[in-house]
């Protein structure tokens, strides 16, 4: 023990003694340290803007997200839903615009004024769009859907309306969503020429789910999971029996951008998006149980 004790002073000392030496040459090559990381600061702020240039997709990725203002229908729950500020379609293109570097504003409007605001340069792009129906130049569209809307004819199942194609229509009133013949197309326009019943066009579309159960139309068309929507919020009317007549086929429908640049990432993140678990829960939290079809087209 006493000898343990006599040996510490000189293991101290010694210790002392090499960490004063390893200060000292510290001190004197710090100078030159501090010359070096400035100089090195100095080379890579020149060269920033060579470097933009050249690796403009790598510097972006380093850059904090561009923000979008994107064009949303203000009525169509589940796919938008506004009070919540989500829905099936804006949960996807939201998601799919964050994983490729931007970040998701939304403007609501009604489902006939997408156009006009893009027209507008009001927004930077538009989802629920038909790009045959979208005037707005210059805009580029994506290239694959990314959902799809199914619509169909309602009607109350007491009444026992026959309704197998869509001219069959000609023959009842109707509270339809606003521009139909965008998303349904000149058959459309052929029904409502020989139709000489009440055809309304409303941008609220709970506002047609209500005429059909108060009986002030006969029929409704617009898409089924719209309607199912609305339906559990009329709670007074969950129980009516309702007709669905499945007479108009499945519509796809883009995203719309003043920016080709913008297009070409969205395409790009949509594609894996499609068939990962991200995409699958959303269509879950929505109550959609398959994506197989979508998946088919969009690919």
């Amino acid at each position: 023990m006493l000898i343990i004790q006599a040996f510490r002073p000189g293991i101290a000392g010694l210790q002392h003694c090499k960490l004063t030496k390893l200060s000292n040459r510290f001190l004197a090559v710090r100078p030159a340290i501090a010359d070096a990381c400035m100089t090195a600061a100095m080379l890579i702020f020149c060269a920033l803007p060579s470097l933009a240039q050249t690796y403009p997709s790598a510097l972006s990725k380093i850059a904090q997200p561009k923000s979008l203002t994107i064009a949303v229908p203000n009525a169509i729950p589940p796919y938008a839903i506004r009070e919540m500020d989500r829905g099936l379609e804006i949960d996807i293109v939201r998601a799919v615009l964050s994983q490729t570097g931007y970040k998701v504003s939304l403007k609501y409007v009604p489902l006939g004024r997408l156009n006009h605001v893009l027209k507008g340069r009001e927004v930077d792009g538009a989802m629920t769009v038909k790009e045959e129906f979208i005037t707005a130049a210059p805009i580029y569209f994506t290239s694959r859907p990314h959902v799809y809307y199914h619509n169909v004819a309602i009607s109350l199942a007491d009444r026992k309306l026959t309704i197998r194609s869509l001219d069959t229509l000609s023959h009842y009133s109707i509270a339809v969503f606003q521009t139909p013949d965008q998303f349904i197309g000149s058959e459309w326009t052929r029904m409502t020429q020989k139709n000489t019943h009440p055809i309304f066009e409303l941008s609220n579309q709970k506002s047609q789910v209500r005429m059909l159960f108060a009986g002030r139309v006969d029929t409704l068309v617009m898409d089924i999971n719209i309607f199912s929507y609305y339906r559990e919020e009329l709670e007074e009317f969950r129980n009516t029996a309702v007709s669905i007549h499945e007479i108009l086929p499945r519509n796809y429908v883009k995203v719309a951008f003043l920016e080709k640049r913008v297009a070409k990432d969205f395409d790009q993140g949509l594609t894996p998006f499609l068939t990962s678990y991200a995409y699958q829960a959303i269509l879950n939290k929505y109550s959609i149980s398959s994506k197989s079809e979508i998946i088919k087209r969009a690919l």
